[in-house]
């Protein structure tokens, strides 16, 4: 009975001395805005003004932010325990970051160090779509699929600058029918602005395979052959007709 009482005891004091060391080991990195665990804070990861960034209250946080192009820092920030993601102006490229990439994370003894590299946002916008090269194939048979082979599509942006696209979708996209007289081409940009352009295409009526002709000859003259023949597309078949006694060909 003495033994269990002073193990009971001692394990008492272990467990709370465990649970103290484990957390002075550990660092509790928690990101308010998205449920994501602390090892997915690290270069790559993509942060939003607003985010907040969690750790022990003995921690200390420091934000470095820097423009686009990853030269001198912009600002930075420190804080105790807590940190949130701050916009920051950029008058060198004239805008205004609201989206940062983390670009290094370094740990200290109860230090945190996050370098962010900010987002630029396009400032232009897409105006229209234009094709600048035809297909190379515009005339189908009924049942074809259009085939883009050759075709060139440039998207045109308000900062008079152009892009060759291939990103882009076609209908109708599966078998035509003489009444598609054109095909749209569309495409959606990164800031979700659709533009669309049609391209002109003639599609031809399928050939039956084979025809059925039926022959006969009135009263007064003869035909040969007469009754039903079946002809194939593209055949060729004859018939000779003539007059009965007393009757001439009309």
């Amino acid at each position: 009975m003495f033994n269990c009482r002073k193990r009971c005891r001692n394990l008492a004091y272990c467990i709370p001395l465990l649970a103290l060391l484990l957390s002075l080991c550990t660092p509790s990195i928690l990101l308010k805005a998205a449920s994501w665990n602390p090892n997915k804070l690290k270069p790559g990861t993509k942060l939003s003004v607003g985010d907040t960034i969690n750790t022990k209250d003995t921690d200390t946080i420091t934000l470095v932010y820097y423009p686009s192009n990853g030269t001198s820092p912009m600002d930075e920030k420190t804080d105790t325990g807590k940190i949130t993601i701050l916009e920051q102006p950029d008058t060198s490229a004239n805008s205004v970051y609201k989206k940062y990439t983390i670009t290094e994370v370094s740990f200290s003894e109860n230090n945190l160090r996050i370098s962010l590299t900010g987002i630029t946002t396009p400032t232009y916008s897409l105006l229209n779509l234009m094709i600048k090269s035809k297909p190379a194939k515009t005339t189908y048979t009924e049942g074809e699929s259009f085939d883009k082979k050759g075709m060139v599509i440039t998207a045109c942006y308000s900062d008079n600058t152009w892009k060759d696209i291939t990103d882009y979708t076609v209908k109708p996209s599966g078998a035509l029918t003489p009444n598609d007289k054109y095909v749209t081409i569309t495409f959606t940009d990164d800031r979700n602005i659709t533009k669309s352009v049609n391209q002109n295409i003639t599609v031809k009526a399928k050939t039956p395979d084979s025809y059925s002709i039926s022959a006969s000859a009135a009263a007064g003259g003869t035909i040969s052959d007469a009754g039903g023949s079946g002809i194939k597309g593209g055949g060729r078949k004859a018939w000779g007709v003539g007059p009965c006694d007393g009757f001439r060909l009309n």
